[in-house]
């Protein structure tokens, strides 16, 4: 057995320019009540899985984050959401070139000795590239690998996000997943929803919003409330641990 890592989920933060609210949200407010919890723990990594920013990758918003972020003495890692831009990304946060692969953002990385994956799904789709990498990694590493993307690769019972904003090519990308033996966890965010689901032996677990969380079984979006939330992962291996926490500041909308 290996060692136990425990990493910490933060997505959908939706962080505007300024102090003011996004899309009703006192966004800043909330990621700090999120991230000031997790500074009190002790974690192997944070992963911050996608909509950094509140619209369109906002330059200023990912300076606010890294200021928000240096007391923090674990790795971080990054995952690109719609609303983020790639090229301010890359400047703020001096993003490894390498990983770089034209217009997409993808790695690969050990925590501590276990392997993760991360890929890019900004433009609500998965390239090709991508998508032959991930096979490629999945052949080259017979260990269990833990799969990190901010869209969710298969549909996932929310009626407003699954009918308007799904990947593109999501059939394409879950035909290539499932056949992957060795990656059988997969977190992202993009819901703004709590949800686990099994398909064909996969775990997909969605990772509700630092901004807010929406209704599952409404054909419009819907706000049920905004407490901001986060996902621990503990994993040594064999056995995976997870689960979503909240931070109660709000009693209603």
């Amino acid at each position: 057995m290996k060692q136990l890592i425990r990493i910490a989920q933060l997505t959908d933060m939706h962080i505007g320019e300024t102090d003011e609210d996004v899309y009703g949200s006192p966004v800043r407010m909330q990621f700090l009540s999120a991230l000031n919890k997790l500074k009190k723990q002790n974690l192997d990594a944070l992963i911050l899985s996608g909509d950094l920013a509140a619209n369109a990758g906002e330059y200023n918003s990912y300076v606010w984050i890294k200021e928000q972020l240096k007391e923090l003495t674990c790795p971080i890692y990054i995952c690109l959401g719609n609303h983020d831009r790639l090229e301010n990304l890359k400047q703020v946060f001096n993003l490894n070139l390498e990983n770089c692969h034209e217009d997409d953002y993808y790695f690969k990385t050990k925590i501590k000795e276990h392997l993760c994956l991360f890929l890019d799904t900004s433009p609500y789709f998965l390239s090709n590239q991508q998508m032959e990498w991930l096979k490629q990694q999945s052949i080259e590493n017979k260990e269990e690998i833990l799969l990190f993307m901010h869209h969710p690769p298969l549909y996932c019972g929310c009626t407003f996000m699954d009918e308007k904003y799904p990947l593109k090519n999501i059939s394409d990308v879950w035909s290539v997943i499932k056949e992957l033996k060795n990656v059988n966890y997969i977190f992202c965010g993009h819901y703004h929803t709590e949800r686990t689901i099994i398909k064909d032996g996969k775990n997909v677990f969605l990772t509700p919003s630092t901004m807010a969380q929406f209704d599952n079984q409404t054909s419009e979006i819907t706000i049920l409330h905004r407490n901001p939330s986060w996902r621990i992962i503990e994993w040594d291996g064999e056995t995976l641990r997870t689960s979503v926490e909240y931070f109660f500041l709000f009693t209603s909308l």
